[in-house]
């Protein structure tokens, strides 16, 4: 397909319908048509052929966020779209701090003031998640309304912390609509534009990864990216000597409205890697042209349109209301912008009472400069290896992979754990699951060489020649690992689940049998329902998550015969022979469609080959990078692993405790009220036998600390006293753990029956 060119868009900043627009109680269609003659007239005036084909929004459309505001920019922008004949999806919005609602905010502040959590860190967490849900409910009803009910899926795509991108490839042009509010709320010290690093690199990925790579690329955003003009510098000096003093809040304010937004770094990295044309934003209430750089030569132009509603009163001095005008020419490979200014005076033709926008006379010749292209642009069509690929093989249901997934984990297999000979009876995993404490950043069990080696240089060892220096050097090295473990074990120990709910990338390290990969199991079967009413925080902290959950040893058993295979294909190849009914294409967007997927990797451990585990660390640690809407999750035991991969990834890293007295009492009460539900004298019995066991026996009490050893306890007691010495229950337990538990799984993933 050709491309059409050039493109003109008109770009809008800062109307501020409500009590504060300069065109307040006028009627919003004809207000839309004074935007629209002005700029046909000056359209005409300035000999752009081409015709208004987008229009961009940068944020600030109401006043105060409330409905009739909202209502108002509506009928206005509906208006607009009729008399320009464009489509509403040519329509771009970006959400600016008016636009945030603070009642909103206040509602939901209210609300969290009635739950209980265990540190300040979640309860901030949990307060975030609901500012986010809340304070642009009424700008996305807005956007929901404006394209009057049709699919907005089919409009733009959702790449999660409030960005969106839109895509006309009759232009091969892309428009990512950021959002600067992400911490925008009530609160002082959320007074602030911010991008966070999450957005950027969901923005830059979408850029990377699809055709849009070798398109025309605009961002969009509200908050100013640089150092404001010099207007809205007096018109802050002015309000700071009127304080008679200045604190943290206001500083945050001045800081972001000088010198740009937090952040902003995040946005020149995007500019700069994904080669982007054009940055479009507001909120400084001026006009203003600059340019940002690539990596390798070229540049993107960064305009600001000015405000074009907001009463003259709240403008910067003599700062006039303005919109811009701004056409992409790829065939003269130029880019020209052009201001328009209000001017009560005048009159644009087919419009009666005065006022209209009039290019400005102080800008004459516009702004026009050279326009960079993205490397491999072609205008008359796509590289061939963007071309659509074939269709999946599969249909993705998610009702049905949340059934297939009940089925494959809802239940425990106790077949593998009880005594041989024994019978068991069938229990839900969410039903005996008991949730443990993890401790964070866990020491090794041994110190790696050059440590060890410099712990001996600094106690004044040299290197060891004989065996009595050897010895003085692991005396040393001992000592080292105790007081890392002493220290270790003075950090609070904290409850496992509010971890994983609150921190974007863990890994859980586990003794064998510490309950790793029924964690996984029991997260994912939690996920596919929605949390109920009195839900505990961190599963209102996961609200709306979709699970995935990747074994790992699976993983790699398919790789053998896949060497290409990657995380998501192999997921579509489950979909296909395991009636996951899931496609890796329907799982790449979902992955990139918001923050409502957690992934386990469970088991790095299991890939008993260092040069594949060290692999598929690192491609954790990219697919981390590439779907940053993903919340993921890693479980491996500490022998043989290597913090450093994940490590500098970002993942925090945490090891699970044992289990306490209090934890050990309510497992055994839950396991045997449904092993024996109507036999209250038979359960009673069985828990004393656990309890008395674990207090008689100090060697007993150590084993049942572990999920698995405790699980096996509680299969014996049914039929027998337990052992009082660890080596008797051992000799009764190998059976389980030496053959049953880990040689049968193998044994049956490799297709050799277990017998």
């Amino acid at each position: 397909m050709v491309m059409k060119n050039p493109v003109l868009m008109l770009h809008l900043s800062d109307l501020h319908f409500g009590a504060y627009s300069r065109f307040k109680g006028e009627d919003p269609e004809k207000l839309a048509r004074v935007f629209h003659a002005s700029t046909e007239d000056a359209r005409q005036r300035l000999r752009v052929a081409s015709p208004v084909a987008v229009v961009v929004v940068t944020g600030d459309i109401a006043e105060t966020a409330k409905p009739a505001e909202y209502q108002t920019a509506r009928t206005f922008f509906a208006s607009l779209a009729q008399q320009f004949g464009l489509e509403h999806r040519c329509f771009v919005f970006v959400p600016g701090n008016h636009d945030v609602s603070w009642p909103a905010c206040k509602i939901v502040a209210a609300e969290q003031e009635e739950v209980d959590f265990a540190n300040a860190e979640l309860r901030e967490a949990d307060l975030r998640r609901r500012f986010d849900a809340a304070k642009l409910a009424r700008f996305d009803e807005f956007l929901k309304a404006f394209h009057e009910g049709g699919s907005l899926a089919e409009i733009w795509s959702d790449l999660g912390h409030g960005a969106r991108l839109y895509r006309f490839p009759e232009y091969a042009l892309s428009v990512a609509a950021m959002s600067s509010c992400e911490r925008k709320s009530l609160r002082d010290a959320d007074h602030v534009g911010f991008l966070g690093p999450e957005q950027a690199q969901a923005v830059m990925n979408a850029w990377r990864t699809t055709e849009a790579a070798y398109w025309l690329k605009v961002v969009a955003i509200h908050h100013n990216p640089g150092v404001v003009v010099p207007a809205g510098v007096a018109d802050w000096r002015k309000a700071l000597l009127g304080t008679g003093g200045i604190d943290r809040e206001t500083l945050a304010r001045y800081e972001a409205d000088i010198v740009g937004f937090a952040g902003r770094t995040h946005l020149k990295q995007v500019v700069a890697q994904a080669c982007v044309q054009l940055v479009l934003h507001g909120h400084e209430h001026a006009s203003d042209e600059r340019m940002l750089p690539w990596q390798e030569g070229g540049k993107a132009h960064v305009l600001s349109a000015g405000s074009a509603c907001l009463d003259q009163k709240k403008l910067p001095a003599e700062e006039p209301l303005a919109i811009r005008l701004v056409l992409l020419d790829v065939a003269e490979k130029r880019v020209l912008s052009h201001r328009l200014v209000f001017e009560p005076r005048a009159t644009p033709d087919g419009v009666i009472s005065p006022g209209a926008f009039v290019p400005d006379a102080a800008q004459a010749m516009g702004y026009d400069q050279a326009l960079d292209l993205p490397p491999g642009f072609d205008a008359a069509a796509p590289p061939a290896h963007l071309a659509p690929k074939a269709g999946p093989t599969v249909q993705a249901d998610p009702a049905k992979y949340a059934d297939r997934m009940r089925e494959l984990y809802q239940v425990l297999d106790l077949s593998a754990m009880a005594p041989v000979g024994e019978e068991t009876h069938p229990l839900a995993l969410v039903d005996v699951f008991l949730p443990q404490d993890v401790r964070e950043d866990p020491p090794p069990l041994e110190l790696p060489r050059d440590l060890a080696r410099r712990v001996a240089e600094e106690s004044g060892e040299k290197t060891p020649s004989d065996e009595s220096s050897r010895r003085t050097e692991d005396a040393k090295v001992r000592a080292e690992l105790e007081r890392l473990w002493r220290t270790y074990q003075d950090r609070p120990r904290r409850p496992m689940l509010d971890v994983v709910a609150g921190n974007r990338r863990v890994v859980l390290v586990g003794d064998p049998g510490s309950g790793k990969t029924t964690l996984s199991r029991f997260l994912l079967l939690s996920l596919l329902n929605a949390p109920a009413d009195g839900a505990p925080p961190w599963r209102t902290l996961l609200r709306d998550h979709f699970p995935l959950l990747i074994e790992l040893r699976n993983f790699i058993a398919r790789r053998v015969e896949a060497p290409d295979l990657t995380f998501t294909s192999y997921l579509g190849h489950l979909g296909r022979t395991q009636g996951y009914h899931l496609d890796e294409t329907w799982v790449d967007a979902r992955l990139r469609s918001g923050p409502s997927l957690v992934i386990f990797f469970d088991g790095l451990d299991e890939i008993f080959d260092p040069a594949q585990r060290e692999r598929t660390s690192r491609e954790i640690a990219g697919f981390a990078a590439t779907y940053t809407s993903a919340t993921v999750l890693v479980t491996t035991r500490p022998v043989g692993y290597r913090k450093e991969p994940l490590q500098g990834a970002g993942f925090a890293h945490f090891r699970l405790e044992e289990l306490t007295d209090p934890q050990i009492r309510s497992f055994v009460d839950g396991w045997f009220l449904r092993v024996f539900p109507d036999r209250e004298e038979w359960r009673k019995q069985r828990i004393d036998r656990v309890l008395r066991a674990c207090r008689d026996s100090a060697s007993i009490r150590l084993l049942a600390g572990n999920p698995l050893l405790l699980t096996i306890m509680a299969l014996m007691a049914r039929q027998r006293e337990l052992p009082e010495e660890r080596w008797d229950f051992y000799n009764q337990a190998a059976d389980v753990l030496c053959h049953h538990w880990d040689v049968n799984r193998h044994l049956e993933e490799s297709g050799i029956p277990a017998t």
